[in-house]
């Protein structure tokens, strides 16, 4: 179906267009096979002319072809016309002369009351409009298109997804729309596409054929037509590309990391997702202004590590999971990277206290090491000489941690978020030591390993203590009471606004109102796989009985399992689970009601 939106476009790479005029069949009412474009100058309708005469303008599939437009014969000595060409629908291009322009049913041909205002106004106006209004509001008149096309064209920056939000309507992008907009924003610095829903399957072509002089590109939660060599095109037409984040159903390999780090000299970021099959090969291309390095693969050879090292401007630094990886290659790897702040080395069996250079890195504010089996009580004491400007710690789950090794962390003196969840030997005299910290954050939840060591008086002392905390979370610990919003109410002082995660615990259904100073989020941050169950909510005797709901939980169906002793009977000994009460773990038999149960997922 031709439309006036389709010729249009098919001619407005030339110039401005005033105006399309498509004929009908007085009688039939249907279109004939040509129709008349207005362009605002002669070059322009030349310029079309010469393309059309050369078989390079198209209208969909169909070839156009454009002749001058001419006065008709009955027509007096008419003025002078503008610039035009015939189009049609079928295969031509006209012009119509300016005097003899036929008034459009239902349109006004006066002006309209804002092209009336200056010209400083409004651009101000249209520049508070949404980028999707915006783009509208160039249909309204040419002095509109204009300062619209001024404003797109100074836009450094086009966010997709916010841009074009809209809380009760799907809005969509074409292929047409999309390649006016970034033809438009010549000034375009930073593109993040949005949705699936949202931008068209090729508008990773558009991106490359307009925006030459992008620095930033986020493609993650798009879906486009994606492969190895329309990624080779868009960073061969964008060299100056400093930021790239690939689809996330796109599952790289070292091809695709290869293509990145040959064409892009600038690049600053480099971000894989999990499951990413990269042996670490292309490493030794990482360029010496990369800032940022997410590498969570698995597959990650440990001698290609040490490449890592040439980044000598690197900030952060991300390997979590990555197996088999040698002490002495990480330790290689850090040597080089005096400058970083950020380091996550979750779940590596290497000691952080043997990898970290020995002089320290002094500019080092973040430090994740959760699940690490080399986080022992000797990390801790070293850690203050290490790492001696953190601010950010996660030990979450490091079983090799004791208190002896915990009074140490009172050494970081700017620590201002702390994560000891899943520690078992956290005691009220290690509450007692954090109170000298200016600790905003605090997680202190537990898990099916064990009871938690500390009491509710050492909480509510080490909350009264901190004037700065803000988050406190208490997910699944089961030493507190009903007693503990009491006392925190009224020992805070005014002013202050404490959020506990309370999730798992018994004031999960607290139902007398709290004050602003104490807001409990019922929500547990403890995963399904190592939360502890009581045995109220695993055993009920009635048969009848309402299970409740994963509402109640506040998790997926998943993370959470509620039965009685007849549903048990369908997991047995060789069940998918194992049941314990207390001990060792060992399959549940008989019909005994234990005072605790848990189910192993992991």
């Amino acid at each position: 179906m031709i439309s006036k939106r389709t010729v249009f476009h098919a001619f407005e790479d030339f110039g401005f267009v005033k105006d399309v005029t498509l004929v009908r069949n007085k009688e039939s009412g249907q279109l004939r096979d040509f129709c008349f474009v207005t362009f605002t100058e002669r070059n322009a309708a030349l310029g079309a002319l010469e393309a059309a005469s050369v078989g390079s303008v198209w209208l969909g599939s169909r070839l156009v072809t454009a002749e001058p437009a001419r006065p008709r014969q009955s027509a007096a000595r008419a003025p002078q016309s503008l610039p035009t060409v015939p189009v049609s629908p079928a295969e031509s291009v006209t012009a119509e002369p300016r005097g003899q322009r036929r008034r459009r049913r239902g349109r006004s041909s006066g002006a309209c009351h804002a092209d009336r205002l200056p010209a400083e106004l409004l651009e101000q106006i249209l520049s508070l409009l949404p980028l999707r209004y915006q783009l509208t509001a160039q249909a309204v008149s040419r002095r509109w298109h204009a300062v619209v096309a001024g404003l797109l064209a100074r836009r450094a920056e086009i966010l997709l997804d916010r841009d074009f939000a809209d809380a009760g309507e799907r809005v969509s992008m074409d292929s047409d729309q999309m390649r006016s907009l970034l033809r438009q924003a010549t000034g375009l610095r930073r593109l993040h596409t949005g949705p699936a829903h949202l931008c068209p399957f090729d508008a990773m072509d558009h991106i490359t054929a307009h925006c030459p002089n992008l620095l930033s590109l986020d493609m993650s939660s798009g879906f486009f037509t994606f492969s190895q060599q329309r990624l080779r095109r868009l960073v061969r037409a964008c060299p100056l590309l400093e930021d790239v984040t690939l689809p996330s159903y796109y599952v790289c390999d070292e091809a695709t990391v290869l293509v990145l780090l040959r064409h892009l000299p600038r690049l600053r970021r480099l971000q894989l997702l999990p499951g990413t099959q990269l042996t670490g090969q292309s490493l030794a291309l990482l360029p010496g202004s990369l800032r940022q390095l997410s590498l969570p693969c698995g597959w990650l050879s440990s001698e290609h590590v040490r490449h890592v090292a040439r980044c000598h401007q690197l900030r952060e630094l991300e390997l979590t999971g990555v197996a088999r990886l040698k002490t002495a290659d990480l330790a290689a790897a850090l040597a080089g990277c005096r400058r970083l702040e950020r380091l996550s080395a979750a779940r590596l069996g290497p000691p952080p206290q043997l990898y970290l250079p020995p002089e320290g890195l002094t500019r080092l504010v973040s430090l994740d090491v959760s699940d690490a089996p080399g986080v022992t009580d000797e990390t801790l004491r070293r850690l203050p000489e290490l790492a001696p400007a953190l601010t950010a710690l996660n030990v979450q789950g490091c079983d090799g941690v004791t208190e002896s090794g915990l009074v140490h962390l009172d050494r970081l003196y700017h620590l201002q978020s702390l994560n000891v969840g899943y520690v078992c030997d956290i005691t009220d005299h290690v509450l007692y030591r954090l109170r000298a910290l200016p600790l905003r954050e605090v997680r202190l939840a537990q898990d099916a390993t064990g009871s938690a060591q500390f009491t509710e008086a050492g909480v509510v002392g080490l909350a009264v203590a901190l004037p700065w905390l803000a988050l406190l979370d208490l997910s699944c610990v089961d030493c507190i009471s009903e007693g503990l919003v009491e006392r925190l109410e009224s020992d805070l002082h005014d002013g202050r606004s404490l959020g506990v995660y309370v999730g798992g615990t018994s004031l999960e259904r607290y139902g007398r109102p709290t004050s602003d100073r104490v807001r409990l989020l019922r929500y547990i941050t403890v995963p399904g796989g190592r939360r502890l169950l009581t045995a109220e909510q695993l055993w009920n005797e009635s048969e009848e009985a309402e299970v409740p709901t994963i509402a109640d939980w506040r998790r997926p169906p998943c993370d959470s399992l509620i039965m009685n002793p007849s549903r048990m009977s369908a997991l047995g000994a060789g069940g998918d689970g194992q049941w314990v009460s207390g001990g060792p773990e060992t399959p549940w038999q008989g019909r005994a009601r234990p005072d605790a149960a848990r189910r192993d997922t992991r």
